[in-house]
């Protein structure tokens, strides 16, 4: 029965889900037992037989709760799982969460979880035997989604399980995101209204009203490498993670702008309408007052995987009640809200990719998967309170922070492994996997583009030129200059039969070249903090 099921799945693997669909399975997967009998590889009596074993297959994936009230086997998921459920019941039966409780554990309920339960042992597996032996307190927690916001896993804390709806860092604590909240709260709304592109040059200088004490303006904010570049691109001022353009970009688009698409389109809860709506910190560099959660962070890097649609998280299909009738459903949801255009999700996944793959200049390299292509963001606050990282495979999103219950600094060597703890879970998810890319739309073109001013040039890409990505009609112009031409040094010849050497001028144009060396200095040794 497994096989015909199997069988049957192949030509819908959504419609024939056994999980969200068992009644279409079962109708496909008798249709493949008749024509297995049609054909000949079985009798008419065998086939009956297979049609009644079939009306008994159950399958695996869903939870049935009974009066027996104990932790065997309680999890984090089924923590994330009971309050999801809990909630949906309190909603729809208009009901307090007392009653929805006692709905769960005494009126017979079905609940089809959602779990992935190979990713959820292989995340609980590696954060409990993560060794961070100069910070044994250092606090884990890791959300992984679909793009369709399905929580294939997660991990409320660092700690063993032990006991019932234990706190769930995930999705009550409200966290200070640090630089991985730059992408959702300003340059993606940019880019998104064509007032950048992916190599436009944005300003690395400080803001001279970035705040006021004792009556006065102080400029900022600071750089995690301790000084600024001046103009800089929008690709290396993701990549770099780079504050001030963060502020430039955000100073642009608005503060309301960018409050009203953190809190309407990406589902922000837990940001504070009066101080974080007109907080430059907040929303440029990601110091807020009223935090977001690792949840909302993983739902929110949906958007550069999916085409810009913004799902919100989920952890069961459907429930029935005791009669079978489903009460709840999940499934067939619909598209989400297209937040964002098609092609500036594309766009965003590419920046994204080459945070991971362009180099060392900062940390997100620590995250690259051999042979996959991945895409992501690192985080660090203020004082090295928090560490995050934000990435994506072709198949999954996560999110992962570190820090402590109590606010205090991660000690310096346990800082920046997180990308590394992210690595390591996504590796061994993918082990099993088909190898995929990203399923990028939308017209988008690709270019050639100068690292030095961010114009388009015909030459092919190497150390002074990048590739880029843009739309038709947000693309910047072309240059002329050839980023290889470097001028021969000339030397005159004295016409006179003597030795006299004097006349040859040495000191010419040794030192007037283009000097790349410095050049914009690419002077990170990989071991600071962004902020």
């Amino acid at each position: 029965m497994e096989c015909a099921a199997i069988a049957g799945i192949t030509q819908n693997p959504y419609a024939y889900d056994p999980l969200m669909y068992p009644e279409n399975n079962a109708k496909r997967r008798n249709t493949v037992l008749w024509e297995m009998m049609e054909q000949g590889m079985m009798t008419y009596e065998e086939y009956l037989d297979a049609r009644l074993e079939s009306n008994e297959l159950k399958f695996v994936g869903y939870i049935v709760d009974s009066d027996e009230d104990d932790d065997k086997g309680w999890g984090w998921y089924d923590d994330r799982l009971f309050r999801d459920v809990t909630q949906s019941l309190q909603k729809e039966f208009h009901i307090t969460a007392s009653e929805a409780e006692d709905m769960i554990y005494s009126k017979g309920l079905s609940i089809y979880s959602a779990i992935d339960t190979r990713a959820q042992e292989i995340a609980e597996r590696h954060i409990h035997e993560w060794s961070t032996p100069t910070d044994p307190t250092l606090q884990v927690a890791y959300v992984m989604m679909d793009f369709d916001g399905r929580i294939r896993a997660t991990v409320g804390g660092r700690q063993e399980h032990d006991g019932k709806l234990l706190w769930d860092i995930c999705s009550q604590s409200a966290l200070q995101p640090g630089s991985t909240i730059k992408p959702l709260s300003s340059y993606v709304i940019a880019l998104d209204q064509k007032l950048i592109n992916y190599s436009s040059l944005l300003s690395d200088r400080p803001d001279y009203q970035w705040d006021m004490v004792d009556g006065y303006y102080v400029s900022g904010p600071s750089n995690w490498y301790n000084s600024y570049y001046g103009d800089i691109t929008f690709s290396r001022a993701l990549n770099l993670s780079t504050n001030a353009t963060a502020v430039s970009v955000l100073k642009e688009i608005g503060l309301d702008t960018s409050y009203n698409f953190l809190t309407q389109k990406l589902h922000f809860k837990h940001l504070d309408p009066e101080k974080d709506s007109n907080n430059k910190a907040g929303l440029a560099i990601g110091g807020f007052h009223g935090g977001t959660t690792i949840e909302e962070m993983t739902a929110g890097y949906q958007i550069f995987c999916n085409g810009g649609y913004c799902y919100e998280p989920y952890t069961f299909y459907y429930v029935t009640d005791h009669e079978g009738n489903v009460i709840l459903d999940n499934r067939d949801r619909g598209r989400a809200d297209h937040v964002i255009s098609t092609e500036t999700s594309t766009i965003m996944n590419r920046m994204l990719h080459d945070v991971v793959n362009s180099g060392t200049e900062a940390l997100g390299f620590r995250a690259a998967i051999p042979g996959w292509d991945i895409i992501g963001k690192t985080g660090t606050t203020d004082f090295a309170f928090d560490n995050w990282f934000m990435g994506a495979s072709p198949y999954t999103v996560a999110g992962i922070w570190t820090g402590h219950d109590i606010h205090s600094s991660i000690a310096i060597d346990e800082q920046s492994k997180v990308h590394i703890l992210w690595k390591d879970i996504m590796q061994e998810f993918l082990e099993d996997k088909e190898h995929k890319e990203f399923e990028l739309g939308g017209e988008v073109e690709k270019h050639n583009f100068l690292k030095s001013n961010g114009l388009l040039t015909s030459y092919n890409a190497g150390s002074p030129v990048g590739v880029g990505y843009y739309t038709s009609d947000n693309m910047p112009g072309y240059s002329s200059y050839n980023p290889y031409y470097t001028p021969s040094k000339t030397t005159y010849y004295n016409n006179d039969d003597d030795d006299d050497d004097d006349d040859d001028d040495d000191n010419g144009d040794s030192g007037s070249g283009d000097d790349d060396s410095g050049g914009g200095g690419d002077d990170d040794d990989g071991g600071g903090d962004e902020e």
